[in-house]
């Protein structure tokens, strides 16, 4: 099979949702929407307390990623979870609304990131939300209120939750009733992506709405193609350009190829992993591998940092 279209963008995570609905919304051009999990319409994902369940191990929703041994933890590999299905990890992720601080980004376009300082970002932000608390109001400095991504307060927090916050204010932390205002430093209840106490992910805010009979997931656009169980193999090069990729499903190879752009948005992992398949990354390792060399680019494939997360339980007098 081989098929054209204007724009191909593999991934149906956060942002390919994003990115493939926002095109959709712009004009007539064609897209295909690439996603090797399934459809997300499913009582568990909409479940918030039930993405939990997804976690632990690798499966239908959860690609289940494991690190090499990390030589600061003394050789232990590390669990990483990435979401798998339209919507990407927004699927099992625990929902919380939180940006990055004002001063990031503006490192950021001091570091020579042009369009990425703060002044920058926050209309996009502002443009995405639907902040329950402005009640389809759009006239917040900080917030939207009439974007597709549902953001809301917590409808029933834990009652332990609530002497923490109590515990941390007699302790000296100021009470912080947005960490997405003025300030961010403080103790309080955060908010999350949910709508009517469900969970809200980026297939429901870009691609159909949270309409589980929307079969094609488009929202009822027909230039948007959204084809799940797409594992994309590679990218097409023509060269030195990208022209297309090539893809499984169905039991058969795909060759799909793009007009105008491929856009990769197949996440931390999938993106570089993609990458270095299709012969772009460090031209050594390449070779030790096989994979014949588009583009020598050391830094495709390395250098990723992430944070360790920590759970810690003590049992406490009533």
């Amino acid at each position: 099979m081989e098929a054209t279209f204007d724009y191909l963008v593999v991934g149906a995570g956060s942002a390919g949702c994003a990115l493939a609905g926002r095109l959709a919304d712009s004009g007539n051009d064609s897209i295909a929407l690439l996603e090797a999990g399934g459809h997300d319409h499913h009582v568990l994902v909409r479940t918030p307390a039930a993405g939990a369940a997804f976690l632990p191990r690798a499966g239908s929703r959860n690609v289940g990623y494991r690190t090499v041994p990390q030589e600061g933890l003394d050789g232990r590999r590390v669990s990483l979870p990435g979401g798998r299905g339209l919507g990407g990890s927004s699927l099992i992720s625990a929902m919380i609304y939180t940006r990055g601080r004002p001063a990031d980004y503006d490192a950021w376009a001091d570091a020579g990131c042009d369009g990425w300082s703060w002044v920058d970002v926050l209309p996009y932000f502002r443009r995405a939300e639907c902040n329950a608390r402005l009640a389809g109001e759009d006239d917040d400095p900080l917030h939207g209120g009439t974007g597709p991504l549902h953001v809301s307060d917590l409808r029933s927090p834990n009652p332990f939750a609530h002497h923490f916050i109590d515990a941390a204010q007699r302790a000296g932390i100021v009470r912080n009733g947005d960490f997405n205002g003025d300030e961010q430093e403080g103790v309080g209840w955060y908010q999350v992506t949910q709508h009517n106490g469900e969970r809200w992910n980026a297939a429901r805010a870009y691609l159909h709405g949270g309409n589980a009979r929307n079969r094609t997931s488009n929202g009822g656009r027909s230039h948007l193609h959204v084809l799940t169980g797409a594992h994309v193999l590679r990218v097409l090069f023509e060269r030195r350009r990208a022209v297309g990729v090539v893809a499984w499903r169905d039991g058969k190879e795909l060759e799909i190829r793009a007009r105008r752009e491929v856009i990769l948005a197949a996440g931390a992992f999938g993106s570089p992993q993609l990458l270095m398949a299709s012969g772009v990354g460090p031209m050594m390792h390449l070779r030790e591998l096989g994979v014949p060399v588009v583009h020598d680019l050391p830094g495709v494939g390395a250098n990723l940092q992430d944070h360790v997360d920590v759970s810690v339980q003590r049992r406490v007098r009533a």
